[in-house]
Formats: structure tokens, sequence, C-alpha cells
């Protein structure tokens, strides 16, 4: 048995025997040890049994429930459906229910499965919400009219909410170009479709979409148009980001201005600093494929990132948004729609941790299918962020380097020459401390984690400067017997003048056992400095 990292046994629990693969367990007290239900070496959750009713405008749908053992823990179910076998156009979460019911088109062929969501620890070989098993696939074809009850497909927020589905929320003005004067107004504009949005909130970047940390307006009402008064500001680098939100508050749709916009006084507006032109993309290599049957790929892009971390998605250069990963679990997703089939992207992403700390950018370029309506780019594990304590020290000084990181991964810190491997816990903090004793010139800090076979990026590199008198490491004062911040013969003679004598003074006795032998001498001789 393990406990805390090593072999060996308390007063209470033992292994007695031998087990045919790992076995895992966990120290319930100081001396009690509880053994875990399943082999952490198989990780599973089982694959539930769908069954597919057809109805009028809608499907009914019913599956067996899953069970997951072995480190994983069962999340969520998720409803997902396309009109091609092995392909899905969207998926929605269905909680912990065994049925659902998504409206379809009468006459259209749909196929349906379940995906089952999990978290699981490192060791599992999955990120915490990832898909752990899936159903059987059912094809069914609804017969009448579209009903209006029931639970339908995805939307280009990422779901259902606030009794309808999002479809589309698009920012019309201002979205690029535009020169506005301090304290004008003029009219921020919007569409949308469906009926999930219950109110809009705006806000206001200044650095070209990297950052919108200026609330505009909050609570209005999905009406397409709010009369904005532009703010005492000037720059060239202006954006505008619409938010819908359902009925809970939570974000379901958003869309930022497609270039930037200038604010300044009267007489003095900047011209609006040009969106960079996107390079054309090379063509892809020949290929042999089947003629397309989608006229668009919806990709979805998922990962880990750290508790609430705001994830900012970039597609061949151009901010197209940004996420809120999950509280707990750091688990992020957005889906992006109406993309080329065959097309060549390249995708960018970055997480902000709870101390506004960026991470490094990780990059995925992908050739989309040009015969499915779906593509899902999945495990993406951002990068940890990283800090120190201070930008420079003097020689002995210790540095704190600390940040935040995806939780349920391994992280392997490298700080100059020591490397140190931690387990993130779940509020994603990470910390060690290097001496600088003997150390000159820099010191230079990094890090990574790592799930299963996946592994991030590093960090972006921290650099401490060391320069300065060396700091003298502190004297134990009880062996300081002179006073002088030194523990050398001085207080070694002073310790041999009242050798084995009675009464010797308590200074003098460090053991406090009311004589000056042996013992008084080892401890004066542990705090040697000569």
């Amino acid at each position: 048995m393990d406990r805390g990292g090593g072999l060996g046994t308390s007063t209470s629990w033992s292994l007695i025997g031998t087990m045919g693969q790992q076995a895992t367990g966990r120290e319930t007290t100081g001396t009690l040890f509880g053994l875990n239900g399943a082999a952490s070496s198989y990780p599973r959750c089982t694959s539930p049994v769908l069954t597919a009713v057809p109805a009028s405008g809608q499907v009914a749908l019913t599956w067996t429930a899953s069970t997951c053992s072995g480190g994983w823990t069962f999340s969520s179910y998720q409803v997902c459906s396309g009109t091609a076998a092995d392909t899905y156009a969207a998926c929605t979460s269905a909680a912990a229910a065994l049925t659902s019911t998504p409206t379809a088109t009468p006459g259209v062929a749909m196929f349906y499965r379940i995906r089952v969501i999990a978290t699981g620890a490192a060791s599992s070989g999955s990120p915490a919400g990832n898909v752990a098993s899936r159903s059987n696939e059912t094809p069914a074809t609804a017969g009448g009219t579209s009903g209006s009850s029931g639970s339908s497909g995805g939307s280009s927020g990422g779901g259902t909410a606030g009794g309808g589905v999002v479809t589309n929320l698009n920012l019309t003005k201002p979205n690029g170009g535009e020169q506005l004067i301090s304290g004008s107004t003029s009219n921020v504009t919007w569409t949308s479709t469906g009926s999930g949005i219950s109110t809009i909130r705006l806000r206001l970047s200044g650095d070209g979409g990297l950052n919108f940390s200026t609330t505009i307006a909050t609570n209005e009402s999905n009406d397409g148009t709010y009369t904005w008064t532009a703010p005492a500001l000037t720059g060239s680098q202006f954006r505008v980001m619409v938010e819908g939100l359902n009925a809970a508050g939570s974000i379901v749709v958003s869309d930022i201005s497609d270039g930037n916009f200038s604010i300044g006084p009267s007489g003095a507006v900047p011209p609006p600093t040009p969106t960079p032109q996107q390079q054309p993309a090379p063509p892809p290599p020949p290929r042999i494929t089947a003629p397309s049957v989608v006229n668009n790929v919806a990709v979805t892009l998922s990962g880990v990132a750290y508790p609430s971390a705001n994830v900012t998605i970039l597609r061949d250069g151009t901010n197209v948004g940004f996420v809120t990963a999950d509280h707990a679990t750091g688990v992020w997703s957005m889906t992006m729609r109406n993309l080329t089939p065959g097309g060549l992207y390249t995708f960018v992403f970055q997480a902000t941790d709870s101390s506004g700390n960026r991470s490094a950018t990780t990059t995925r370029t992908v050739n989309l299918p040009t015969n499915a309506p779906a593509y899902e780019i999945e495990n993406l594990l951002a990068p940890p962020t990283a800090t120190a304590s201070a930008g420079s020290v003097q020689p002995g000084e210790p540095v704190t380097f600390s940040g935040q990181a995806a939780p349920g991964t391994s992280l392997t810190a490298e700080i100059g020459n020591l490397t140190r491997v931690l387990a993130i816990a779940g509020n994603g903090m990470w910390e060690v401390i290097r001496s600088t004793v003997g150390l000159s010139g820099s010191l230079s800090g990094r890090a990574r984690v790592s799930l299963g076979t996946e592994t991030s990026g590093w960090s972006t590199p921290v650099i401490v400067a060391i320069s300065g008198s060396p700091v003298a490491a502190p004297v134990a004062k009880s062996a300081d017997l002179s006073g002088d911040n030194r523990v050398n013969l001085t207080d070694f003679s002073r310790l041999v003048s009242f050798w084995n004598k009675p009464n010797p003074p308590a200074q003098d006795d460090l053991n406090g056992d009311g004589k000056i032998n042996l013992r008084d001498l080892s401890i004066l001789l542990s705090h040697w400095t000569g």
C-alpha cells in the first residue's frame, strides 16, 4: 500500500498477500486505510442502450443508465443528432435524465446517439469532463408537423436556454471603421434569432478585442438597439461585444465587432487601426475524396483550463470570442459554425487565470472534412500560468514560483536545475519555493502539465535576476552565547568553563537539564558557523 508517497504500513493496516493489478485506496484517518472499489488500471463507464420512437414533429428518446468505475465519476448525458450516420451537427446536455424529446423536421431522417460525460483522475487517461462512452446509434424519422415541446438541437451559443433555442446573435453596429466623438450618442445594434435570450449585456474593449473590461449596459431587452454615449476616451482599437444571457443569467451566445473603431475628442478623433488582413491559406495538398455532401462545417474546440478561467479563441488570427471554463473542473467548449468544408483553419486559444495572468497560446491547424457537418478538436490542455514572487533578489534569498493549472493534472516545474512534479488540486493553484544560495546572474522558471497521454505546452518563462551581496543564513540565538551573531570558539570556551559544574547559567544550559555536558556541546556544534 502507498501511504504519503512511499511504501509502508501503519500501526493498524498493512498489505497481506499479493494483488494481480494496481489497487488504490485512501487513508481515512492517521491509522485507518480504505481500499477503493475498483482498480485504477481499468477506468470505464458502461455504454447506454438507446431507443428512439418517432412522433409528430418529435422523436422520443430513452436510454439505459451508465455506471462508471475505476476512477471515473459520472457527470451527465449529452443527446447528439445529425443527418448522416456517425456525424453530429449538435450535442445538448440532458443532465442526469434518461429521456429526451427533441423536435425534428417531419420526413427528414435523423441519427441519434447518447454521450456519457464523466470526470476522472489523471491516471484514467481522460481529462475531467470528457466523453467516457457512447450509446448505440439509432436512426428515426419524425412524422406530422413540427411540435413545440421538448428539447431541440444545438445553437450558435452552445446550447438551449431560456425556454428556446438560440441560433444566432450578430452585432451590426459599430462593426469596424466608425469614428465616434466622445460624449456623442449613437446606436449599438444587433440581430438575433431563436428565443433563448432573456437579456442583453454590452461590453467595450480598447485593445482590439483581447479584453472587454468595460461594461456598457446590462439587463437590456433584446430589441436590437441601445442608445450609447461614447465615453471620454481616445483610441483607435475599440470593439463592442454583445452577449445574450438566459433567464439564469448565463451567457448562451455572443458576438463582437468585426473590426476596430475609434473614439476621441471633437476635431481630433484618430483613424481606426486597420484590422490585419488575413493571408490566404495555402491550398491543401491534392487528395482523393468523395463528393461533398455538406455546405458548411461546425467545429467544436474543448479542453481543460483553470476553474472559472476566461478562454479566448482566435481563428486565422481573428478573435472570435471567449468562453468561461467550469468553476469546478476547468472544462470548456466552444462551437464555431458555417466554416468551409475542406478548408484549412488555424485555431489559437489562451486562458486567463483568477489573478489575471495569461497562459502561453496553444495552436491547432486542421483541414476540415468535405463530407461531414461536424468536426471536434478535443483534449486541449491549457499551459499553466507562472509568476515569481520578485523580479530580482540577493544571493541566498528564496524565490517563490507560482501560478494556476488545470485541476487533476500532473505539473512539472523546471526552476533552474531543479525539477519538481506536483499533483494539481481542485483550485488549480501550484507553488515551488527555490533557494538561491550559491547562485548568481539569473534564475529561469517554467511549467507544463500532463493528463493521461496529453501534455500541454510550456508556460511563458519567468526570469528572476540574482545580484548584490549574499544574504547570511540566520544564526540560532540559543547557541550564540557571546551574542556576536556567530557560533564559534568564543561560545565553545564559555560552554567549557561551566563543564560539569553545579548550577550553570541558564543561558549556557542549552538542553535545560541543569548541567553542562556532551548534550549541550552537540547542540552548540549543530549551529557552528566558525
